[in-house]
């Protein structure tokens, strides 16, 4: 039986020319030979890859690599497909997420493994309402939830909570809130109302070793969680590190960072900020 959540899934838990990138980021052509493409990536006639690369996740409930690409299409909307990999537990699965060209979220596609059962999840988000699908095994399971408007995630997929960056107000500034809805993929857990906030923390320059320069800005992503066991509210805040065309570049925890291949010195040189809070 699925197990219905009320809190972000975020952090439970053919190769690519480097000529592919329309903007490639100052670090980014040693990792392109490591992207894996997903079978759900799709490049239709008039769409182009925006952005490719690797996040690698080193540590916390299951060490894992996940290998994206970026599509804008004709029409304007951003396509992100991923593979994640983790050789520790012996699992891969796949995600795709369709972006409006307003930024907001409209559909998704996950390949999924729940403990060696195949897992088909498909969400689309129509007039206010999301529809989240799961055919576990060949058995359908139907959930519902509230989305005007919500992002979509599907752990463990690091991907989505970037997208948070580009629909942030730089303007109005301060801390900002999102609405989530969610299916897990390695986990049988949906998710329904999740809320998360996010504020600036500010910005920076990295420098990879070859001297080629990025600029950089962090915010801060903070999560309420409920303790299972004790009922107790838990607060988890980690930093979320961008590029200035808000590509994914890493996020940071206490203890845990996980960052783009040829930004592993991000941390270094622009330390993240865990002070203070962006919940209210």
């Amino acid at each position: 039986m699925s197990k219905t959540i009320h809190r972000p899934l975020l952090l439970l838990c053919a190769l690519l020319p480097a000529s592919a990138l329309s903007a490639p980021l100052a670090a980014a052509t040693p990792e392109l030979a490591a992207v894996e493409r997903a079978s759900l990536f799709t490049h239709a006639p008039g769409a182009r890859i925006e952005d490719a690369g690797v996040i690698v996740i080193p540590g916390g409930s299951s060490p894992r690599r996940e290998a994206f690409e970026v599509v804008r299409d004709a029409q304007g909307q951003r396509i992100v497909t991923s593979v994640i990999r983790s050789d520790v537990d012996q699992w891969r699965v796949e995600g795709r997420w369709v972006y409006g060209a307003d930024g907001q979220a409209q559909a998704a596609r996950g390949i999924g493994d729940y403990a060696g059962q195949p897992v088909v999840v498909d969400i689309a988000i129509v007039d206010g309402q999301a529809s989240i699908t799961a055919d576990i095994g060949g058995s359908p399971v139907e959930a519902t939830a509230a989305c005007d408007p919500c992002l979509i995630d599907m752990a463990p997929s690091a991907l989505p909570m970037f997208t948070m960056t580009r629909l942030y107000d730089e303007a109005a500034g301060g801390v900002q809130h999102f609405n989530w809805i969610g299916r897990g993929l390695i986990r049988d857990e949906v998710l329904t109302n999740g809320r998360v906030s996010l504020h600036k923390l500010g910005s920076g320059t990295f420098t990879a070793p070859d001297e080629a320069t990025s600029a950089v800005r962090q915010y801060a992503f903070t999560e309420v969680l409920e303790h299972p066991d004790t009922g107790h509210l838990i607060e988890l805040a980690f930093n979320l590190y961008v590029d200035a065309d808000d590509r994914p570049l890493g996020f940071a925890m206490p203890n845990l960072n996980a960052m783009r291949l040829g930004f592993e010195a991000l941390p270094q040189q622009l330390p993240p900020i865990f002070a203070g809070s962006a919940a209210d």
